[in-house]
């Protein structure tokens, strides 16, 4: 029987289990999924009646990708589908789905048959007959019946002679877990012999599988030129023992490389393509291809290799064999001089798994010096600090790491990483024989900085300041300063020394406008009100003053917003004049300057008419408001007519209707009343803004009242009284409502109205009035 385990991810916590043996001469295989959690699985039938294929849901998201599976009965891959997952079993013959969802020993039911959720699914594929079980349909009861005080009768497994069957743990599981720990941590060659010492003693141990497979992998990872032949007649041997195991691909790759490496090439040819024609997707498919384009580069084939390389790195979901694919590419492009690729290939990497350069530092060490021999400098040079940082076991190895990289950086032109890295050495290695070499790099590379670069001129500066406290020479220093900080975009370490600074510095100045703008690109208008605010000559465009304008509106900074308005408004070009006359009518209403924000406004809508821009037509509102604000009645009537031509819907009407309507009701005008009354209500359900609810409804009906048109009255206050309102209000509401029904002779409704007056708590007038009226009634 042959057995392996598929680990998907700790995420999904479900382990794939594949067991094989054969019954009656037939072979069959059964695939187990175990979860910690309940999760549906079900078979998808074809016009045959046989299952095409079984498939289950996934929760969660794996941490790292499945790589799917070939055996000899079935297909195990992973799907997403919208946003779900599915691991997709395809029979390769005939197969059944069961669910293993009762523990026999705990539980008492009649099982229910077709159960949609298991923590336990067991899929059997099989060639004609299903093993062990028949394939007659059953006809009993489908549903869980418990029958308290019984148990399933369990026994505990029995040997051929059907006697307890007791398990005691081997002397071979000792040696077992010595050699995977020593494989674990990649000490192949004491593993080898661990390995031969438990076959030796155990020839028949259950781990005979497990022990073999792991002394192919030992081999492989020695590549003893003089255990190549060994290596090949033992993985053949375990690929004819266990030919539908998982590790199948493995071997069939060690096999390709072992025949490559003796030169074989006919032979590691056969292995390659069973690899790429049985195991398409396999890990070991796309690692066999990287081997191939290898060992094709060594013999000259420049055709073949870098399209091998690419479609191993394309077609990975292994995010080690795809950073092993990239080196391996960018490896190529280097020989071929293509250091642009080369460079961007090894960035990816570097960013996606830094780790794979740490895995053997000796070896990624030798690669970089060769890459360097090649003028390959600044990936190089990244790398090895990179490999620097991972911790190298080997000082003399970490010292020079950290060494080149400083070096190769230099070469590169990097000065600034140069400089970094020369500090770090100085710090870290100050005792070791190279020390005076790196000071010198350091110093001439300073001084070439001092010409060039910024860093050596601060260094200075910083000096000055430090030497020459309180005089001419810090000042001039401190201005240098910020030029050279201006220079390198580091605006804010400019303002951090305005105050040694003259406010009108040009350096102080641009650096406030610098942060200013990025301020305002990124839409932060609290900082951008704060440069605005604190820094009266910013060189702003237009643009960018309009938004600097409507930030400090935001802001509430009214002042300097009239300031920039005003500025604006004597611009000569009449289209931008029209941008800041508008704001600087909202600036002077937000600021209640009344009689002037008035003029601006009509200066707008004058300009505004003229220049065809309807856009700006709004600013009647503010002229209107502004005019109400006056109690200039006359003219804005005249404003509200333009408002309700170009507004009749806007939302801002509701103010307009609102000042109209309380004008009229002074002036008892009841035709007036009406209309603005009926629009205000109108507007206010329209934009779902009753802020003027009930004093609007009240004052049409005292203007119903007072017109005797009782009907329409009673009709207002039954609105009136759906609506949510204040105790006081809804008081208020209801005797109205009452007085109106007692009115028309509707006892029945104002009574009712009355009632429900009296009940509303609290303390009021109108109250005391409702239980008198309801007195008088009864």
């Amino acid at each position: 029987m042959l057995l392996f385990w598929l680990f998907l991810t700790p995420l999904w916590s479900l382990d794939v289990v594949i067991n094989s043996g054969k019954e009656e001469g037939k072979s069959f295989a059964v695939l187990n999924l175990v979860h910690d959690q309940l999760f549906p699985c079900k078979e998808e039938i074809n016009r045959h009646g046989e299952v095409e294929q079984v498939i289950c849901l996934l929760e969660g998201k794996p941490s790292t990708p499945f790589t799917q599976s070939n055996t000899l009965f079935f297909k195990v891959e992973t799907k997403r589908i919208d946003s779900s997952l599915y691991l997709v079993i395809t029979p390769k013959k005939r197969a059944k789905l069961f669910a293993l969802h009762v523990d026999p020993r705990t539980q008492a039911p009649l099982l229910k048959e077709e159960a949609k959720l298991s923590k336990r699914w067991q899929v059997v594929g099989y060639e004609e007959k299903i093993p062990f079980l028949g394939e007659k349909k059953s006809m009993g009861i489908n549903f869980p019946i418990a029958m308290e005080g019984t148990t399933t009768p369990f026994i505990e497994a029995l040997d051929v002679f059907k006697k307890p069957l007791i398990i005691e743990s081997g002397n071979d599981v000792p040696f077992y877990l010595s050699a995977k720990s020593l494989m674990e941590r990649h000490s192949y060659k004491e593993a080898l012999a661990a390995i031969d010492e438990a076959l030796v003693r155990y020839p028949e141990t259950i781990f005979k599988r497990d022990l073999l497979l792991f002394k192919i992998r030992a081999m492989e990872a020695l590549s003893d030129p003089e255990s190549m032949e060994d290596l090949v007649g033992l993985a053949k041997s375990w690929s004819r023992a266990y030919p539908s195991d998982a590790s199948i691909p493995e071997v069939l790759y060690v096999l390709a490389k072992a025949y490559g490496n003796m030169r074989f090439f006919d032979e590691a040819r056969y292995y390659y393509e069973r690899l790429f024609s049985e195991h398409k997707g396999d890990n070991f498919e796309l690692l066999a291809k990287i081997a191939l384009a290898d060992e094709l580069l060594k013999r000259g084939d420049n055709k073949r290799a870098p399209q091998l390389y690419t479609d191993a790195l394309n077609e990975s979901k292994n995010l080690e064999t795809a950073s092993l694919a990239a080196v391996r590419l960018a490896d190529y492009q280097i020989s071929k001089k293509n250091f642009k690729e080369a460079e961007s290939l090894l960035l990816k990497v570097l960013e996606a798994n830094p780790s794979h350069f740490q895995k053997e530092p000796s070896k990624t060490h030798a690669m970089l010096e060769r890459w360097v021999d090649q003028g390959f400098y600044g990936a190089s040079a990244r790398i090895a600090e990179e490999l620097w940082k991972g911790k190298v076991e080997d000082d003399d190895l970490d010292e020079r790491l950290i060494r080149q990289a400083g070096i190769w950086y230099e070469a590169a032109e990097r000065f600034d990483d140069a400089h970094r890295i020369y500090r770090l050495y100085k710090e870290k290695y100050a005792n070791r024989s190279a020390i005076k070499e790196i000071i010198e790099r350091d110093d001439k590379l300073l001084f070439v900085l001092d010409e060039n670069n910024a860093t050596k001129r601060l260094e200075r500066l910083d000096h000055v300041i430090k030497s020459y406290p309180g005089t001419p020479e810090e000042r001039r220093a401190y201005e240098r300063k910020a030029e050279t900080y201006a220079e390198l975009g580091e605006y804010p370490k400019v303002l951090e020394i305005e105050r040694h600074l003259d406010p009108n510095h040009p350096a102080l100045l641009s650096s406030a406008t610098k942060l200013a703008q990025e301020a305002l690109k990124r839409e932060d208008c609290k900082s951008a009100s704060f440069y605005l605010q604190k820094y009266s000559s910013l060189a702003l465009g237009n643009e960018e003053k309009i938004q600097g304008f409507d930030c400090l509106m935001k802001s509430s900074l009214l002042a300097k917003a009239q300031e920039l308005a005003q500025e604006g408004i004597a611009l000569p070009d009449l289209s931008w004049r029209l941008e800041w006359l508008y704001r600087y009518a909202k600036v002077l209403e937000a600021s209640m300057n009344f009689p002037r924000a008035t003029l601006a406004a009509r200066d707008t809508l004058v300009l505004a008419d003229s220049l065809k821009k309807p856009i700006f037509n709004d600013i009647a509102f503010t002229l209107f408001n502004a005019l109400v604000k006056q109690n200039r009645e006359e003219e804005a009537r005249e404003v509200f007519a333009r408002l309700q031509k170009q507004f009749p819907e806007d939302n801002r009407m509701i103010e307009a209707y609102k000042s109209m309507l309380v004008w009229a009701s002074k002036r008892l005008d009841e035709t007036a009343i009406e209309i603005y009354a009926k629009e205000l209500l109108r507007l206010q359900k329209l934009h779902a803004r009753p802020e003027y609810s009930p004093w609007a409804e009240l004052t049409y009906i005292e203007s119903l009242l007072r017109t005797q048109r009782f009907k329409e009255a009673l009709g207002i206050t039954e609105e009136l009284s759906r609506l949510t309102l204040e105790p006081e209000e809804r008081i208020k509401t209801l005797y109205i409502r009452g007085s109106i029904a007692q009115r028309l002779d509707e006892k029945a409704l104002a009574k009712e109205s009355f009632e429900q007056c009296s009940k509303v708590e609290g303390v009021s007038a109108w109250k005391n009035l409702c239980a008198e009226a309801l007195k008088l009634l009864n």
